[in-house]
C-alpha cells in the first residue's frame, strides 16, 4: 500500500496503490498491455469512486499523474477491472499507480482500497499474478474542509460568488457576491478577478 493516510472528500487523483514490475536487459523491451485490478476492500466502491485509474512513473517510485496508463469505471468488491494501456517498460523497476478519482459525494467515514490480481506484457511474457495482490492499509475517507465545496463549522463569513454559475480553473470572473453566513457582511465588489478570501 503507497499511502494510508486520510483522505478529504474533495481531493481527487490520490494514490491507492503502487504496483512494481521489475525487468532485465535492454535489447528487447516489452510492453505492459493490461492490468487487472479490484476495489476490494473499499467501503462502497460504486458510490465513492468515480474512475479508476493507473498512472506509470518509470523507475521512479515517487507518484506523478504525468504518464498515464489507462483508465475504466469503478465495479464492486470481488469484481475484476481490466485496464488496458501500452506503456513501454525500462531495464530494472517500473513502478505504476492505482489512482481513485472519487465521486462527487464519497461517504466520509468509508474505506478505499484495492488489489491488483493481474497484469499482462507481450513480448512471449503473457499474464502474471503479482506476489502481493492485497497489500495491507487502506484510506478512511474524511468530511471535506470548511471551503468552497466543503463543510465547516464556526462560520463567521461565508461568500457565495456568481450565484448559479461554475468555474472549475483558477483566475475565473467574479461578478456577483452573496454572504451566506447570515452575519450581513459586506464585501466591496471590484473588477473581475480571482479573489482568494
Amino acid at each position: 500500500q503507497s499511502n494510508t493516510a486520510d483522505i478529504s472528500c474533495d481531493i481527487q487523483g490520490e494514490d491507492i496503490l503502487r504496483f512494481e514490475v521489475q525487468t532485465a536487459g535492454t535489447l528487447a523491451p516489452f510492453d505492459m498491455t493490461q492490468i487487472v485490478v479490484r476495489t476490494d476492500g473499499s467501503s462502497d466502491p460504486l458510490n465513492d469512486i468515480n474512475m479508476v485509474e493507473i498512472y506509470y512513473t518509470g523507475s521512479s517510485p515517487v507518484f506523478t499523474n504525468t504518464t498515464l496508463f489507462g483508465s475504466a469505471a469503478p465495479a464492486g468488491p470481488g469484481i475484476n477491472i481490466p485496464i488496458n494501456g501500452s506503456q513501454t517498460l525500462g531495464s530494472g523497476i517500473n513502478y505504476f499507480w492505482v489512482v481513485y478519482q472519487l465521486s462527487a459525494s464519497p461517504t466520509p467515514g468509508y474505506l478505499l482500497d484495492g488489489q491488483v490480481i493481474q497484469s499482462t506484457m507481450n513480448g512471449g511474457i503473457g499474464a502474471r499474478i503479482p506476489g502481493q495482490t492485497d497489500p495491507p492499509g487502506t484510506l478512511r475517507i474524511v468530511p471535506c474542509g470548511g471551503f468552497p465545496g466543503g463543510i465547516g463549522t464556526n462560520i463567521k463569513f461565508w461568500v457565495k460568488a456568481n450565484l448559479g454559475t461554475s468555474c472549475s480553473t483558477g483566475g475565473c470572473g467574479v461578478g456577483t457576491w452573496e454572504d451566506l453566513s447570515g452575519n450581513n457582511e459586506n464585501l466591496t465588489n471590484g473588477s473581475s478577478f480571482e479573489r482568494p478570501i
